[in-house]
Formats: C-alpha cells, sequence, structure tokens
C-alpha cells in the first residue's frame, strides 16, 4: 500500500490501517482531522504479549503494547488521506 502523511499502511480486512512512529502520531492526527476524519469511534490499548510473530507491513517492528484508533469521515473527504 501506499503512504498516508509520511505514514506505512495496510489492508485489514478491507480497512486501511495507518502504522505511525510514536513522532508522526499527533501530526497524523491532525493532518486526518484537517481531511475530514472527525469522529473518533474507538480509542484503546492492546497488548500483543500473546501474539510476537504476528503479522505486519515491511518496516514496521512490533511492541508489545499498541494504540488502536478508528477514525470516520461522517462526510466523504473530497481527496484521498495524505494527497492534499
Amino acid at each position: 500500500m501506499e503512504e498516508i502523511h509520511g505514514c506505512i499502511t495496510a489492508d485489514s480486512r478491507g480497512q486501511v490501517v495507518i502504522f505511525p512512529t510514536a513522532a508522526r502520531y499527533v501530526p497524523l492526527m491532525k493532518n486526518l482531522l484537517d481531511d475530514g476524519f472527525t469522529l473518533c469511534s474507538d480509542l484503546c490499548g492492546v497488548d500483543y504479549l500473546q501474539m510476537p510473530g504476528r503479522s505486519l507491513p515491511d518496516g514496521i517492528a512490533g511492541g508489545r503494547f499498541e494504540v488502536v484508533v478508528n477514525l470516520l469521515a461522517p462526510v466523504a473527504p473530497q481527496a484521498s488521506p495524505g494527497t492534499s
């Protein structure tokens, strides 16, 4: 997949998954808000202790803990995310 706002992406069951570094997290959220993703439907932490070998995109080193955020754009964005 392509990058969105400088972050590696992957597809998971038809959903775009973005893997920002800790340093890119806040700028990414600001960019996605500007892209029209104004609804945060979920925000949670995941402990991958029992899944050390899970599948991740090239260039992503999985940690034990991750933050998972589900964002929605109630109105379809005018442009694809990351292209503005």
